[in-house]
């Protein structure tokens, strides 16, 4: 059983979502749990006594802090990424452009999408730059600023599932629309969103993320211990 973080979502919707799973999988024989992001091993974590308290679970796409705070059960193994860092982003965009004066963030609202929930915590670090928070605005607005910023700005992008008009995007898509009229560079966090108009970034390669995950499940399935497996830290990011 597999379980990741597609979009961001309320406790509601993650509570009805616990009990569909409880009662989709009651009947089967779970070898394995693979959870993929922060928020899909808290409700994993939850989840798992009704679900199959037995099955070990093997986590990845989870920053460091987030395990760092749960308690987790010796048959729960994994990878740890380092977070998504605003600090990162901004830096490609002092390499692309050495006299940047100023950023604009665009993406879902600072803190609802896991992976980059703690970039509102890294905003005094932008001193001495100034910054243009675009995040959470709809898609059509975010169209009309980025087509008119000012110079010497770059276009830090994280992801759009749903804008501030209601309208449910896809990520990838909205950073195409967004990149045909914007007049400064963008710089991206994620390899799926390469080759959609962003110049590039230090990007997490999903590729290897997913080897790894179906490495540990491997070893799991064919008779090894998840407790003998112990939790790394791997460092997924690379300039691209």
């Amino acid at each position: 059983l597999s379980l990741h973080d597609a979009l961001p979502i309320s406790p509601t919707h993650q509570e009805n979502f616990r009990h569909y799973i409880q009662e989709k999988y009651r009947e089967k024989n779970l070898g394995v749990i693979v959870a993929v992001g922060s928020s899909a091993l808290e409700l994993t974590l939850r989840a798992r006594p009704e679900l199959s308290p037995t099955a070990p679970l093997v986590f990845s796409v989870v920053d460091d802090a987030t395990t760092a705070k749960l308690k987790l059960p010796s048959d729960v193994t994994g990878t740890t990424i380092g977070q998504a860092s605003l600090h990162d982003m901004v830096a490609i965009a002092q390499l692309l452009m050495p006299k940047l004066e100023r950023v604009a963030l665009v993406g879902e609202s600072m803190g609802k999408t896991s992976i980059y929930r703690h970039f509102k915590d890294e905003l005094p670090l932008l001193s001495p730059l100034g910054y243009i928070d675009l995040t959470g605005s709809p898609l059509e607005e975010v169209k009309k600023r980025v087509a008119t910023l000012p110079e010497n700005t770059a276009i830090l992008y994280t992801a759009i599932f749903t804008d501030g008009a209601g309208n449910v995007l896809n990520p990838t898509a909205a950073l195409s629309v967004i990149a045909e009229v914007a007049n400064r560079p963008i710089v991206i966090a994620q390899e799926a969103q390469l080759g959609h108009g962003a110049v590039g970034g230090r990007i997490f390669s999903a590729k290897l993320i997913a080897d790894d995950a179906a490495r540990l499940t491997a070893r799991i399935l064919t008779g090894e211990s998840a407790a003998n497996i112990p939790i790394v830290l791997r460092k997924y990011a690379t300039p691209m």
